[in-house]
């Protein structure tokens, strides 16, 4: 593809396409705003285990918004068009919060100190955890509404979690690298193989939990 092709693809008319960008950014900086609020809670909840010598259940925290490109795909295979109210109403995952734990244990009790007062207002739970997806695929995913202050008045954006150990970690970014980023095709005796491998470090999940508990790990 050379430049010419490039300048070739069709855009709306100026005014339109002004209106769409202004209103994309406003949308992002939402999304980005209620990325920073959950982060800062877990901040808190991250120091006041620093300064009380509590066990620390938040390994990891990263995030992240979706690209545009991603966005479009998504709403195009819904068969929804491409305008901010379309976003919000049909895409839960445009923010999304990783929060990485050492213990099973501390999946759930992040997942408990997050919404105990009712900041956040839990939308949707998908515990695949405790009900893996086929492929081997564990995690807890929360879709949850956050409060977002601006000078217009409170807006509650809604933003995932994904909440899961550093070994679920592990076979995910192994998994998505190996199945998808490399595009490269896996066969059934692949698929049997990583099944096999996710299997494996969940009963090193249920392992590890164990010796924590006799250390009193989560005690202390």
């Amino acid at each position: 593809m050379d430049g010419s092709e490039i300048l070739d693809i069709p855009l709306p008319d100026d005014e339109a396409f002004t209106k769409f960008i202004l209103h994309y950014k406003q949308l992002i900086t939402m999304y980005e705003s209620a990325v920073r609020c959950v982060a800062m809670r877990l901040s808190i909840m991250e120091k006041e285990a620093d300064t009380t010598g509590k066990h620390n259940p938040i390994r990891s925290i990263s995030s992240r918004i979706k690209q545009p490109l991603s966005i479009n795909r998504k709403l195009r295979n819904r068969g929804m068009p491409l305008t901010t109210k379309s976003i919000m109403e049909n895409l839960h995952d445009v923010a999304g919060v990783r929060i990485i734990c050492e213990y099973l244990s501390d999946v759930y009790k992040v997942r408990d100190n997050l919404l105990v007062d009712g900041f956040m207002e839990l939308l949707q739970e998908k515990d695949y955890i405790k009900t893996p997806k086929l492929n081997g695929y564990r995690s807890l995913h929360l879709i949850v509404a956050v409060p977002v202050p601006f000078q217009t008045g409170v807006q509650k954006v809604i933003c995932e979690l994904q909440l899961r150990t550093t070994a679920m970690d592990t076979w995910a970014a192994l998994e998505h690298s190996l199945r998808y980023k490399e595009d490269r095709p896996c066969g059934p005796e692949i698929d049997r193989e990583l099944l096999e491998c996710a299997d494996m470090l969940a009963e090193t999940d249920v392992k590890m939990q164990k010796i924590a508990e006799q250390l009193n790990i989560f005690e202390n």
